[in-house]
C-alpha cells in the first residue's frame, strides 16, 4: 500500500489551517522556486549548504528552532548512541516536563544535488535511526528532492522541492511541520491507514467472495451441460474481467462509472421492453475492450433520464478479453450480475484498494477451489488441508519482496549503474566527460532492457510486481541523470511495456494464480489508450520442477522450450585436442628464430623435457576427471602418453579455448606441486569428484593454478598427433592460440590471493585442435586415442588411473544430447514447501535433483542453480529455517555452500505457518569465504556481522541470526566439547 490511505489522509489535510498554509507556501516558493537560488544550490557542495538548508526549510518554513538558540529542537551533527557516527541532523522533542531532557524522534541525512539516487543513502540514514531507540522518522534529501519515511524503508513520500505545488506542500507541511512531528501526526495517519486498509480489504474480500460463490452456483444451475469444475474456472476468468474494469474505471483508463452506466443502460432497455440479458450487454463491452469502439453510454446521474454521452473504449486487449466461446455461451442470471457489480463498483479502486489486494484474493481463492472440488466429489472438507496449506502457498509481504529484489536485482544494478561525478553541475561538465557519462548511461539502459528476472513459483506475482517497481525506478534514475546532463526538464521514459516484455518471467502450477499475476502486472502498468502487453510468452502455467508428461500430465514444463529468448540450444561439435609437454615439440618458428640456440646465452640449445611419470599421469587424469564432473564436460575419449595428451571433446566452438586452458592450467598446477616446483602458501581445502581407492598422491589439493608462463620468444606451435581420417597416419597441424583470459577460465584461480612462490610451464603455449566433421573421422579418432599408449609402446594405466579415466568419459549419445546455454540473471521467490506429494512424484524429484528433492524447496533451489541461473546470476528465496540446520537439507546445503553470501533469520513471517523462515542469497559461481548474517525485527532487517563458512564444517550446518561476538562464544564452547547435561 502507499504510505497513507487516501480517505484517511484527506481527513487530516482538511483539518489544516488554510491561511497559515497559504502564507507558508508563499514564503516557501519565494525561496525554493527562485531559479537563481536553485542554480546556486546545485553549485553548492554538501557541507556548504547543509545548515542553510535546515534553516531555510525547517526553521523558516516548518517552525523548528535550530541549535544553539534556546529551547532548540533541531540540531546538526548528532552522534549515535552506540558509536561515533553522526547524523547530519536530528529532530528532538522533550521528554516529560524536564525541558533539558530530549529524545530523538527523527534523523536527517543530507547529500549534494549530484546524489541523484536518494535510495543510495537509505541504509546510512536508517543506520542512524537504529542508533536512536525512540526515533520514528527518517528524512533524506539532496537539497532538491526530499524523502520522508516512517518507522521503516518499505514505503516513503518523495517531494521535488524545486517544483512543489501548493497541494504537495500541504502534504509536506502536514508531515514535517514541527508541531505535527511533535504530536506524531504522520505516524497516526500511517497507523490509521493500515487499519483502514485492513478494514476495506476484509470488507471487499467478503463482497467479492460472496459474488464469486453466488456466481458459481448460478452458473451450475443455469448451465447443467457443462462440467462444474470447468464452470468454476470460467467464473474466475469472468471475475478477473470485472476486476480489471473496476480498477480501470476509477483510474481514468475507461469511462468513469462504466459499470453503473452499463447497468443503467440495461435498465433503460428493460423499461423499453427490449428483452436482453445483462450478461449479453457486458459481452458487448468485453468485445469492445478487445477490439476498441466508440459507444453511446447513459450520462451518469441519479435520475432516470435517458441522456447519452459518447465515449471511446480503447482496445486494451492483452489476452484477458479475447473471445472465449465457452464463456460467451454461458447463461447468467441478471439479478446476480446487477446486484454484485453495483456493490463492488462502489469501492474506490483508485485510492481505497491497492493492487496488492489481488494477492490476498488469490490466496483465499485457492482454498475455495479445494472446497468446490471436495463438494463436487462428495467428500468432506478438511480445513487443515486447504490448497493454500497443501501446496505451501502464502502471499509474501512487501518488506520481504522489497529486500530480496534490492539484494538480487539491486546488486547487479550497483555493478553497472553509472555514477555522476561529485561536485558541479552535470550540464557544465567538460565535453569529453559529458560524452563518456552519456555513453555510460546509454550502455546501462541497454543492459537493463536485457536483464532477465524469474520467479519459478510466481503465485499471484508479488515478486514480479516488486521487480517491476524496482526497474521502473532505475529507468527514472537514468532519465533524471540524463536530464541533468543536458540541463533539461526531466521526461520519464514510458518503459513499463519493455520491462514486461523483456525483463520479467514467471511460472506457477495454478492457472488461477497465473491469471491473477498477469492481471496485477496489467493494472500496475496500464496507461490510457495504450495496449496491454500480451503476457502469455512470459507468465506461464506449468509444473516448474517436472518436464515429464508421464508424471505431471499437461502441466509438464520444459524451461528451455517455454522461454527460447532466455535459453538457446547449444551448437555442439566434436574436437580432437592434443597438447604436449613444454619444449617437447619443435615448431618452424622456433627453428627460424633459433629459440633454443639463443636461450640461456647459448648454453642450453637442446630440448629440456621432463617426461611424466606414472604417478603424474594419474594426477593429471584425476584432475581432469574432477574438472569434467564439476563443469559437466563431455569427453568421449582420453589418453595421456608420457609427453602429450589426447582429448575427444564435444562442446561449442566458443567454449573450446576456455575449457582446454582450464585443463592445462589446473593439471600444470597439480603436477608442479607434486614435483615440488610450485609451493602452496595456504592450507588445502577439499577437492571434488568421485573417490577411488588409491595410494598414489590422489589427495593432492589444488589451491591456486599455475598460469603457463612460456616467454614470448618461445612462441611454439604445437605438433600434435592427428587421428587419421581414412588411414593410420600422423598429421601435423597448426595449434590453436588460447584466447580466453584466465579470469574467464576459473574465477577461483583468478581471485586467488596467494600463489605459489615458483611458477613453471608444463604444457606448450598452444594446443592442437581439429574439428571432427564426419562419422568415419569420429570413429577413427576414438579408436586412435584409445590405442595411443599401445602405439607408443607404453604399458596400460594402473587400476586407479583407469578408474578415473573411465568414470569421466561419456558415450557419443550423451555427448551430443541437446543442451542449452543462457539462463536468467536473477531468480527470486517464495517457493512452496511442505506440500504433500504422491510417491511417484517424490521419487522423480529425488532422482532428478538431489537427495531430499521430494521437499520441493530443495528441488527449486537445485533447479535454480543448475538450470535457471546464468553464471554470476543472483538468487534470493525465502524458505523454511530448517533449511539451515535440518539433516533433510544436508546435500543441498553442501552443494551451494561456496556461493552463499547472505542468510537472514526471519523468525515467523506468517502466523498461519508453524515453521520459522530464513531468506538466503547466493551468486552462482561467485565463491566467498564468509556470508552476511542478519535478522528480521518487525519489518526491518538488521545486519549482525560476517560469518566464516569454515563454521559449516565446525558445526555441520549454516549458522544464522548470530553476531560475530556470539559466534566467538559458540566456537569457544564447541572447541571445549563440554556441554551442560540435561
Amino acid at each position: 500500500m502507499p504510505l497513507f490511505q487516501t480517505s484517511v489522509l484527506k481527513k487530516y489535510l482538511s483539518q489544516q489551517d488554510t491561511a497559515k498554509i497559504t502564507t507558508a507556501y508563499t514564503e516557501y516558493a519565494a525561496y525554493f522556486h527562485h531559479s537563481a537560488i536553485q542554480e546556486n544550490i546545485r553549485n553548492s557542495k554538501e557541507e556548504q549548504f547543509q545548515e542553510g538548508f535546515l534553516r531555510e526549510l525547517f526553521v523558516t518554513i516548518l517552525g523548528y528552532t535550530l541549535n544553539p538558540a534556546p529551547h532548540f529542537n533541531l540540531t546538526t551533527e548528532y552522534k549515535n548512541v552506540k558509536d561515533s557516527k553522526k547524523a547530519d541532523g536530528a529532530i528532538l522533542i522533550p521528554m516529560g516536563d524536564d525541558p533539558l531532557k530530549n529524545k530523538v524522534i527523527g534523523v536527517i541525512e543530507l547529500k549534494g544535488t549530484n546524489t541523484t539516487d536518494l535510495g543510495k543513502i537509505e541504509a546510512q540514514a536508517f543506520g542512524y535511526k537504529n542508533n536512536q531507540p525512540e526515533c520514528v522518522y527518517v528524512i533524506t534529501s539532496n537539497f532538491e528532492k526530499l524523502r520522508f519515511y516512517i518507522d521503516n524503508a518499505i514505503e516513503y513520500l518523495e517531494f521535488n522541492l524545486f517544483q512543489l505545488s501548493k497541494a504537495e506542500f500541504e502534504l509536506l507541511y502536514l508531515c514535517l511541520a514541527y508541531d505535527n512531528i511533535k504530536n506524531n501526526v504522520a505516524k497516526s495517519i500511517k497507523d490509521q491507514s493500515v487499519s483502514e486498509e485492513d478494514t476495506i480489504t476484509k470488507k471487499l474480500y467478503k463482497d467479492y467472495s460472496l459474488f464469486k460463490r453466488e456466481l458459481f452456483q448460478n452458473l451450475v444451475q443455469l448451465n447443467p451441460q457443462y462440467d462444474p469444475l470447468e464452470l468454476f474456472q470460467k467464473s474466475q476468468k469472468l471475475l478477473d474481467r470485472f476486476l480489471f474494469i473496476f480498477f480501470a474505471e476509477d483510474r481514468n483508463l475507461l469511462p468513469t462509472n462504466l459499470i453503473f452506466r452499463i447497468n443503467k443502460e440495461w435498465q433503460q432497455l428493460q423499461q423499453m421492453r427490449i428483452q436482453v440479458s445483462l450478461y449479453d450487454r457486458y459481452k458487448i463491452y468485453f468485445n469492445d475492450l478487445n477490439t476498441g469502439a466508440k459507444v453511446q453510454l447513459p450520462a451518469f446521474s441519479q435520475t432516470n433520464a435517458i441522456d447519452k454521452e459518447e465515449h471511446h473504449i480503447f482496445a486494451y486487449n492483452g489476452g484477458l478479453f479475447k473471445p472465449d466461446d465457452l464463456l460467451n455461451n454461458l447463461n447468467i442470471g441478471d439479478a446476480i450480475l446487477f446486484e454484485h457489480t453495483q456493490k463492488l463498483s462502489n469501492y474506490d479502486f483508485a485510492s481505497e484498494v491497492d493492487v496488492n489486494i489481488l494477492g490476498h484474493i488469490f490466496e483465499n481463492s485457492l482454498n475455495e477451489l479445494d472446497e468446490v472440488k471436495a463438494q463436487l466429489e462428495g467428500a468432506e472438507i478438511d480445513k487443515t488441508k486447504a490448497k493454500r496449506k497443501k501446496d505451501g502457498v502464502f502471499y509474501t509481504p512487501k518488506y520481504i519482496t522489497k529486500y530480496i529484489v534490492e539484494n538480487t536485482v539491486g546488486k547487479l544494478c550497483e555493478e553497472k549503474r553509472p555514477l555522476a561525478p561529485e561536485g558541479g553541475i552535470l550540464s557544465k561538465l567538460p565535453k569529453k566527460q559529458k560524452e563518456q557519462l552519456l555513453k555510460d548511461i546509454q550502455e546501462y539502459r541497454n543492459w537493463l532492457l536485457q536483464l532477465t528476472i524469474c520467479d519459478p513459483a510466481c503465485g499471484s506475482g508479488a515478486f514480479l510486481n516488486q521487480a517491476l517497481d524496482f526497474l521502473i525506478a532505475e529507468h527514472q534514475y537514468i532519465d533524471e541523470l540524463q536530464a541533468k546532463l543536458f540541463g533539461d526538464a526531466m521526461v520519464l521514459s514510458d518503459i513499463a511495456t519493455s520491462i514486461l516484455e523483456h525483463n520479467l518471467f514467471g511460472v506457477d502450477l495454478n492457472e488461477e494464480s497465473v491469471e491473477i499475476a498477469k492481471l496485477s502486472l496489467w493494472l500496475r502498468t496500464a496507461q490510457p489508450n495504450r495496449k496491454l502487453n500480451d503476457l502469455n510468452s512470459n507468465i506461464k502455467c506449468g509444473n516448474s520442477l517436472i518436464d515429464d508428461p508421464a508424471i505431471a500430465g499437461n502441466k509438464a514444463f520444459n524451461w528451455q522450450q517455454a522461454f527460447p529468448k532466455v535459453f538457446q540450444e547449444k551448437n555442439k561439435k566434436a574436437y580432437h585436442i592434443t597438447t604436449a609437454l613444454h619444449d617437447s615439440r619443435t615448431s618452424q618458428r622456433m627453428i627460424d628464430y633459433k629459440v633454443r640456440e639463443k636461450r640461456d646465452m647459448g648454453t642450453n640449445p637442446y630440448p629440456n623435457v621432463q617426461y611424466l611419470t606414472s604417478q603424474e599421469e594419474h594426477i593429471i587424469v584425476k584432475e581432469i576427471h574432477d574438472i569434467v564432473k564439476a563443469d559437466n564436460l563431455k569427453i568421449v575419449e582420453f589418453n595421456v602418453c608420457r609427453d602429450h595428451i589426447h582429448i575427444l571433446l564435444v562442446c561449442e566452438e566458443n567454449e573450446l579455448s576456455k575449457i582446454v586452458q582450464k585443463i592445462k592450467a589446473k593439471t600444470a598446477r597439480t603436477v608442479n606441486i607434486h614435483r615440488g616446483i610450485t609451493i602452496i602458501n595456504k592450507p588445502s581445502t577439499a577437492t571434488t569428484g568421485e573417490q577411488a581407492p588409491s595410494s598414489i598422491d590422489e589427495d593432492t589439493t589444488i589451491v591456486a593454478t599455475t598460469r603457463e608462463q612460456a616467454p614470448s620468444t618461445r612462441d611454439e606451435v604445437a605438433t600434435r598427433e592427428a587421428a587419421p581420417t581414412s588411414r593410420d597416419e600422423d598429421t601435423t597441424i597448426v595449434g590453436t592460440r588460447e584466447q580466453a583470459p584466465l579470469s574467464e577460465v576459473n574465477e577461483t584461480i583468478a581471485n586467488e590471493k596467494k600463489r605459489g612462490e615458483k611458477q613453471n610451464s608444463l604444457w606448450t603455449q598452444k594446443f592442437g585442435s581439429s574439428e571432427i566433421n564426419t562419422a568415419e573421422y569420429l570413429h577413427n579418432t576414438i579408436a586412435y586415442i584409445k590405442r595411443n599408449r599401445e602405439k607408443h609402446e607404453l604399458p596400460p594405466h594402473d587400476k586407479q588411473t583407469q578408474y578415473y579415466l573411465e568414470n569421466m568419459l561419456c558415450t557419443l549419445e550423451e555427448a551430443f544430447e541437446t543442451e542449452y546455454k543462457g539462463g536468467f540473471d536473477v531468480v527470486i521467490g517464495n517457493p512452496p514447501y511442505g506440500a504433500k506429494l504422491e510417491s511417484e512424484v517424490q521419487n522423480y524429484l529425488n532422482k532428478k535433483y538431489i537427495k531430499g528433492g521430494s521437499e520441493t524447496v530443495i528441488s527449486f533451489t537445485k533447479l535454480s542453480y543448475d538450470t535457471l541461473l546464468k553464471n554470476n546470476g543472483q538468487f534470493g528465496f525465502i524458505i523454511p529455517k530448517s533449511f539451515s540446520f535440518s539433516s533433510n537439507y544436508d546435500s543441498i546445503r553442501a552443494y551451494i555452500l561456496n556461493d552463499i553470501n547472505e542468510i537472514i533469520d526471519c523468525k515467523k513471517v506468517w502466523k498461519e505457518v508453524l515453521l520459522e523462515q530464513i531468506i538466503f542469497f547466493f551468486q552462482k559461481g561467485k565463491k566467498t569465504e564468509n556470508f552476511k548474517s542478519g535478522i528480521l525485527k518487525g519489518q526491518q532487517i538488521y545486519e549482525l556481522g560476517q560469518i566464516s563458512k569454515s563454521t559449516f564444517d565446525e558445526f555441520g550446518f549454516y549458522l544464522n541470526g548470530i553476531s560475530e561476538k556470539e559466534l566467538k562464544i559458540a566456537l569457544k564452547v564447541n572447541s571445549s566439547k563440554k556441554y551442560l547435561s540435561t
